[in-house]
């Protein structure tokens, strides 16, 4: 060992020797978390890549969760999203189109503190979502309402200011049962932590 190695392994045991134990300890020793509960409201878009009818368009929600201690974050929500709407008149008839859809979710996920108030949580959401929808054609009007399940990943960026937070989050949905049509949601989110 070179002698610049030497002097800094002596410097290092130096400063630590003469660190107070229990100073040494706050900085070593992680910090005695509880479990949390999290109370989101959440506005934001749903696109579908498809081409039928959007059924997701603007939308809006709540959501609650819970964070252990070992910062693993779960997560339920209700979301309602408007879709669209589509008309069209010819010849002897006219044609109206509504659809809208409810989304019920569960997450689970993880917080990573990238700063003292910045979280960043990756995550894995499931649930279902029904699409309701409307078609009359002339004087005849079909109603139907189709409940699909949905999986995938999502990414939330969180900032803390004491209890409160705000923030994004962003999930790209796939649909099993409609394998060429996958659904990406994105949400603004304000809440807090009881």
């Amino acid at each position: 060992m070179s002698l610049k190695g030497r002097l800094t392994l002596v410097g290092t045991l130096a400063v630590l020797l003469a660190t107070p134990r229990a100073a040494l300890a706050d900085e070593i020793a992680p910090q005695a978390r509880r479990v949390a509960f999290t109370f989101d409201s959440r506005i934001g878009y749903g696109a579908t890549f498809t081409t039928g009818q959007p059924f997701l368009g603007a939308g809006t929600g709540l959501a609650v969760g819970m964070t252990l201690p070992s910062r693993f974050h779960f997560e339920l929500g209700a979301l309602a999203h408007l879709g669209s709407a589509k008309a069209a008149v010819g010849p002897g008839a006219t044609f109206h189109a509504r659809y809208a859809s409810f989304l019920g979710l569960a997450g689970a996920g993880y917080d990573w503190s990238l700063a003292r108030a910045l979280v960043l949580r990756p995550s894995l959401v499931a649930g279902g979502i029904l699409i309701a929808g409307s078609t009359q054609v002339g004087t005849e009007r079909e109603r139907d309402v189709r409940p699909l399940f949905l999986v995938g990943p999502s990414l939330a960026c969180l900032v803390r200011f004491g209890r409160f937070h705000a923030g994004a989050d962003a999930t790209a949905f796939f649909v099993p049962a409609r394998v060429a049509a996958p659904v990406a949601t994105t949400y603004a989110l304000f809440g807090f932590e009881q």
